[in-house]
């Protein structure tokens, strides 16, 4: 029973507590508040033999905090304080990963029922915050500079900035798509309610990725649930002309997408320009990254950011200890992602996560990590049995035949 509390405890605090919302509930450390309770779980959880590190599935994480490590001290002989960086980039998003890979399913049904909440509170807030032109948690400083037109608003909701919302709405969208534990009715709906708080946030990557990607998806699981083929396929049909009709007909909803007289305009040039970084930067602020680089960067291009997810690591962490950390990542993804999906669903939840994470600065903040944790951890395929053919501790990839057999008609039911 106290496991049980601690975990749910734990679960809630990472998802909301560091965010907007938590400083606006008056969280000034939004780290210790936030991840302090997981902290206490991973380590207790070590102890008793709740969080299981024994087999070898876990070589790729542990490199990854071995290379947390090594950084924390490279950077200390720098006389550079990257501990907390590491911290959230690296090191809590892993050990949350292995303590959530240790839960009982009934543990996992409550954690797909938080992150669940998490994602529909995420995305009304950010809906009513577009209807209303109001950001309700940001402080007073963080508020952006009133807008002449409507449709330049941009949502913050919980995340607070409408790029990081938007690219975790987007991932978690395409989670929720792939699952075999909702019924094809809630997935509908969820990502209908997820498409427009993206177009809430004004996020042209993000909607152009999340649409073309994660529709087609839907599509498919309608397609594969025979018992509701019809009826579903109709539902879908209609969400998408009412979408279609508020896309088109109510230009605020269209934001920057449908509005600006030119797609490719100051934005996406900066996409472009910025992959001339290291004109403005010698070698050593390269190789090794420097804290302040970001901001000289930033001034240097005359632009509001580094739009770039790789490029922001690079000049925040330095050449050298990316080209170690960020291979591993993917490898982190591509290893269980092939355990429990198919090659279209792999191939999709990747380019969701890093196309829209180079077209921005999210890949080097540590909130698209963790919530990429909690939504795989959430909506993984339920498989009949863990560690029977359909996975071991080498991380074999599911068979087509396989995959197809995780959606049995029990769990496409409503």
């Amino acid at each position: 029973m106290l496991q049980n509390t601690l975990l749910y405890i734990s679960i809630f605090c990472a998802l909301f507590l560091g965010t907007s919302l938590g400083s606006a509930l008056g969280a000034s450390q939004m780290v210790l508040v936030s991840q302090l309770p997981f902290s206490i779980y991973i380590v207790w959880g070590s102890y008793t033999g709740v969080v299981k590190w024994g087999d070898n599935s876990y070589k790729t994480e542990i490199m990854i905090l071995v290379v947390a490590v090594l950084g924390i001290v490279e950077k200390y002989l720098l006389e550079q304080d990257y501990f907390k960086s590491y911290l959230c980039l690296l090191i809590f998003p892993t050990l949350i990963f292995v303590a959530l890979n240790s839960i009982t399913p009934t543990e996992r049904k409550h954690l797909r029922w938080l992150v669940l909440a998490f994602f529909v509170t995420e995305c009304v807030i950010a809906i009513v915050e577009h209807n209303l032109k109001v950001n309700f948690f940001l402080t007073e400083d963080e508020v952006p500079v009133d807008l002449s037109e409507g449709w330049l608003f941009r949502s913050t909701s919980i995340l607070g900035h409408p790029l990081m919302n938007a690219m975790v709405v987007a991932v978690m969208s395409i989670f929720i798509v792939t699952t075999n534990s909702l019924g094809m009715v809630s997935k509908a709906l969820l990502f209908v309610l997820g498409f427009f708080a993206i177009l809430a946030f004004n996020a042209r990557a993000a909607t152009l990725v999340s649409f073309f990607v994660t529709l087609p998806l839907l599509f498919r699981e309608f397609y594969k649930a025979k018992g509701l083929r019809s009826s579903s396929i109709f539902l879908l049909i209609l969400v998408l002309l009412v979408a279609y009709y508020l896309t088109v007909n109510v230009g605020i909803w269209g934001g920057r997408l449908l509005n600006s007289d030119n797609v490719f305009d100051g934005s996406a040039h900066t996409r472009i320009e910025v992959f001339e970084f290291y004109k403005y930067l010698n070698w050593d602020q390269i190789l090794y990254g420097h804290p302040d680089n970001y901001a000289y960067l930033m001034n240097k291009l005359g632009t509001g950011g580094v739009e770039n997810g790789e490029i922001s690591l690079i000049i925040k962490y330095g050449l050298f200890f990316v080209l170690f950390f960020f291979p591993l990542l993917v490898m982190f993804h591509l290893k269980w992602l092939t355990r429990y999906y198919s090659k279209i669903d792999v191939w999709a939840i990747m380019i969701i996560f890093y196309l829209i994470g180079s077209a921005n600065p999210n890949l080097s903040l540590p909130f698209c990590w963790t919530y990429w944790v909690f939504s795989f951890q959430a909506f993984r395929p339920e498989l009949s049995n863990e560690d029977s053919e359909f996975s071991d501790n080498d991380g074999e990839a599911l068979t087509e035949e396989h995959q197809d057999s995780l959606y049995d008609e029990d769990s496409l039911a409503e």
